[in-house]
């Protein structure tokens, strides 16, 4: 398998083609089979821009809590992978948790896309009480928006 170099480099693994001039990166990923469908969107669509390291996300999920978009950070953009963490913040509590007493007043996102476009999401819950969080993960697959 090639590898690329720097940020070009991962952006010519998941588009296929070198940017022209360009800052900002719009990635659309498709969220396989999720271990819990109220905590993870079936979809992401992201804007980066890489000058700034702020990340733009729109799903169903944070669709629950505000109009616009949420905006996020790069965590990582080197020729291995991109990683792009978030917060929802004020997410009603999911029903199915039945049992627990508290609600997911915050939940910490973190995509991962790797060389190819394939990738992870790890969903976090941060209830009231620490001790209760809860992770679920999913695979995805990104490829450029255009």
């Amino acid at each position: 398998m090639a590898r690329f170099g720097g940020l070009v480099g991962l952006w010519m693994a998941i588009a296929g083609d070198t940017p022209a001039q360009a800052t900002v990166i719009q990635l659309d990923c498709k969220v396989g089979a999720r271990m819990n469908s109220y905590f993870q969107p079936s979809r992401i669509k992201v804007e980066l821009d890489t000058d700034s390291g702020i990340a733009q996300i729109r799903d169903d999920l944070t669709a629950k809590v505000t109009d616009g978009p949420i905006k996020g950070k790069i965590e990582t953009f080197n020729d291995i992978r991109l990683t792009i963490l978030w917060r929802v913040k004020s997410l009603p509590r999911d029903p199915k948790l039945s049992y627990s007493p508290t609600t997911a007043n915050e939940l910490t996102q973190r995509l991962t896309v790797r060389e190819g476009g394939g990738g992870t999401l790890v969903s976090l819950t941060a209830g009231q009480y620490m001790n209760n969080l809860r992770e679920f993960r999913a695979d995805v697959v990104c490829s450029t928006g255009k």
